[in-house]
């Protein structure tokens, strides 16, 4: 399942099926070991930004 790159937190249900259902074939532009992560003093883990394609149908 797809998270919530704000929060870290898995989106509702209806949010992740929606994304599942218009667009199936979503999936990382990068490998994962290259999406980069947010760094700093702060507390907060997160990726700083997540390239996505899918193929169009």
């Amino acid at each position: 399942m797809l998270n919530d790159l704000t929060s870290g937190h898995p989106p509702p249900a209806p949010a992740a099926d929606l994304i599942g259902t218009r667009f199936p074939t979503l999936r990382f532009a990068v490998p994962a070991a290259e999406v980069p992560l947010r760094t700093g003093p702060s507390q907060i883990c997160g990726v700083r930004s997540l390239r996505v394609t899918w193929d169009r149908g």
